[in-house]
């Protein structure tokens, strides 16, 4: 089944915590996103300390939100593409990595299929 179909109503409210997260994500400024990966971080320790899923399943969907699509690595014969103002200052920041790290360590406790998480599953995926 397509993760549209999948769950019905558990779905439907999943995804719409998960575009609020991603608004939210948009709208801040750098420091504001190192502010907010900080304080994901220390929710997602705390989460993983107490097995609560349901913290879990937030740190996934602020994580998947903060994601941004992977960049295809130039082939030999192309010159590399310029970076952006904000891929450059999300490499300095390292905020890709540490948020992707903390999508790994909930998608190690949750499960997969479960249709509160496919909206984060699917944006990790895509």
């Amino acid at each position: 089944a397509s993760a549209l179909t999948v769950g019905g109503g558990g779905w439907r409210k999943a995804l719409a915590l998960f575009r609020r997260k991603d608004a939210e994500w948009q709208s801040q400024r750098l420091n504001d996103r190192e502010l907010f990966v900080a304080s994901l971080e220390e929710r997602c320790a705390r989460a993983l300390e107490a097995d609560d899923l349901r913290a879990l399943r937030a740190v996934l969907r602020a994580a998947a939100a903060a994601m941004s699509a992977p960049r295809r690595r130039p082939l030999a014969a192309e010159a590399p593409s310029p970076m952006d103002v904000a891929a450059a200052e999300r490499l300095v920041s390292q905020l890709q990595r540490r948020v992707r790290l903390l999508a790994l360590q909930a998608l190690e406790r949750l499960d997969i299929e479960d249709p509160r998480v496919r909206p984060a599953v699917d944006r990790i995926v895509a």
